[in-house]
């Protein structure tokens, strides 16, 4: 047994304060219902893992700390109407909207941050995404070879993705990393639009659900899991290749060693992943009770068609973008039933 890090007596647990203000607001005999929760959570005290490099030489990891405040906050909104146009006939609709964000609003910031404002991280989001700016790719050696010097942890070879070398000291690092989106994974919005329609002894009901302001990676991605010499066809369809150098090719070339500098975590990569989907789909037609009279056992029935996950509108197109990470694609799903009562 031994020793990773110092110990540290002082260290307590993090503190949050939450705040939330809501209203809920019913008018004309429900024929509009409004309900709206404002909220800010406050987080003190949070729990540091020391980032920068210590000397081996002083034999320990330095210990964790509290040190910092991270804001976030936001505003739930939903939104009923319910209109009855006779007694044969009503409609229902519904709006759900979210929206949130984070900040980090005093942070201990690593050494060297103070000369170099763009790695500041006080005041700007904690999910935001930082990386490297690709230009392209390298279409040749002698390209390489007048270009800043790169070296990200694999040797760099035409097809691979060529960076910005942001501060022109001649060398690629990670002194040249920037932000690439100002927010990553979690959605900022997420909403959700339904209607319901009964018209006499039918029920249609149509559900539309969607997010924004949200990134994700697609680099890494192979199909179903499986990471063994696969790749997508989207990738496969437009990569860089020494029997086809495509200087237009939007890929780096495939490789089955790997490459460090082809999947570090660059722009070439990152993808919009605002989405809106038909949810769901269903009709319904209830038997009357006059019908139902005519049999002992059945008091009520109905039967219905639904079909979920109809459609995807999205910028990735290749891809689900709910379901990024599991690498399986999202399945339409059709049920037809009956429901009986007795």
């Amino acid at each position: 047994m031994y020793e990773s890090a110092e110990a540290n007596p002082h260290l307590t647990w993090e503190t949050v304060l939450k705040a939330n203000i809501g209203f809920d607001l019913s008018m004309w005999n429900g024929l509009l219902g409004v309900e709206m929760d404002v909220y800010r959570d406050l987080r003190r005290d949070k729990i540091i893992v020391p980032t920068d490099d210590f000397p081996t030489e002083y034999g320990i990891k330095p210990s964790q700390y509290n040190a910092g405040k991270e804001e976030r906050y936001g505003v739930d909104l939903t939104v009923t109407n319910h209109t009855e146009i006779n007694r044969n006939f009503s409609i229902d609709n519904s709006l759900v909207f979210g929206f949130s964000r984070d900040k980090q609003v005093d942070i201990a910031e690593s050494m060297g941050t103070y000369s170099i404002p763009r790695f500041r991280r006080t005041g700007k989001s904690a999910s935001q995404l930082r990386g490297y700016i690709a230009e392209g790719l390298f279409s040749s050696q002698e390209e390489i070879d007048n270009s800043p010097t790169q070296n990200l942890g694999s040797t760099v070879k035409p097809g691979d993705i060529k960076y910005r070398d942001v501060n022109g000291d001649g060398k690629i690092d990670g002194s040249d990393q920037v932000m690439i989106s100002p927010y990553g994974t979690t959605p900022r919005i997420q909403y959700g639009l339904g209607m319901n329609v009964t018209y006499k002894k039918f029920d249609f009901g149509v559900f539309f659900n969607g997010s924004a302001k949200r990134t994700i990676m697609i680099s890494g991605i192979s199909p179903f899991g499986q990471s063994d010499y696969n790749v997508m066809q989207f990738i496969a369809d437009d990569y860089w290749s020494e029997s086809n150098p495509n200087p237009n090719a939007k890929y780096p070339r495939l490789t089955s060693e790997g490459s460090a500098n082809n999947y570090t975590t660059n722009s070439l990569w990152v993808a919009d992943a605002s989405y809106m989907k038909l949810r769901t789909l269903e009709l319904y037609y209830n038997f009357s009770q006059e019908m139902m009279k005519k049999s002992k056992f059945i008091k009520g029935a109905k039967v219905f068609a639904r079909g979920h996950d109809l459609f995807c509108v999205d910028k990735i197109k290749v891809l689900d973008p709910e379901n990024i990470g599991t690498n399986h694609p999202t399945m339409t799903q059709y049920t037809f039933g009956v429901n009986l009562s007795f």
